[in-house]
């Protein structure tokens, strides 16, 4: 049965019960892939895109897509999105997208976000923007944090409302956003409106951001040494 090999795919290859064996669990996985279970071929398409192998992937993402599966409808709305192994095509990006993020997948809430805030292969919509950030927020999805939170630090879309913002991406820094660490620590440098000045504080963020590869903030605790 596909479902059972699926199973003891994914326990070979998280070592759930018995020894990891990668080589094993992705024999299995396609097994049952080739035999239409979804899950399966959501996996062997995600081993592929993460191996730099987008052609075979596109293939077993479009097949996962087509029945339903979200997370294969997000990956693949993102390659089509950037045009990465597949066509650049953002209206279908978009459409995979939606379909995911019906089904709760906070990741494809956010980049349609992304894709109406920059226009990247459409005209900008900031109102569509912001109603996917805020779906994606609703579920603490950091990175939509960060971005929702900005807007109303900037007043970019929305009122500006400082407080609002300045929790917002300090939700999104504790969840280990580097982006939003690096923010957080700059506003704590100086303090802005409602949230004083706290150095040590901000020496603190932009070290977290640092270690989560953030550039600027490498090029600043460089200084530092």
């Amino acid at each position: 049965m596909p479902e059972g090999q699926y199973l003891l795919g994914r326990m070979l290859r998280r070592g759930e019960g018995t020894p990891a064996d990668k080589n094993e669990a992705a024999r299995w996985l396609l097994r049952s892939a080739e035999q239409g279970y979804a899950p399966a071929q959501y996996m062997v398409g995600y081993d592929y895109l993460t191996a730099g192998r987008q052609a075979p992937a596109a293939l077993w993402l479009t097949r996962a897509a087509e029945q339903g599966e979200p997370n294969a409808q997000t990956c693949l709305g993102v390659m089509c999105l950037q045009g990465d192994g597949v066509a650049h095509d953002p209206a279908r990006g978009i459409a995979l997208l939606s379909k995911a993020a019906g089904q709760g997948i906070a990741s494809a809430q956010h980049n349609p976000g992304v894709t109406f805030a920059e226009g990247n292969g459409i005209v900008p919509d900031p109102e569509q923007a912001l109603a996917w950030y805020r779906k994606a927020a609703a579920q603490g999805y950091a990175p939509s944090e960060f971005e929702l939170g900005m807007c109303y630090r900037t007043g970019n879309g929305l009122p500006t409302d400082l407080a609002r913002g300045h929790a917002l991406i300090r939700a999104a820094a504790e969840k280990g956003y580097a982006e939003a660490q690096f923010s957080l620590g700059a506003i704590l440098l100086e303090g802005e409106g409602p949230l004083a000045a706290d150095p040590d504080a901000s020496e603190r963020w932009v070290r977290k951001a640092a270690a989560r590869g953030h550039p600027e903030a490498c090029r600043i605790v460089g200084l530092m040494a």
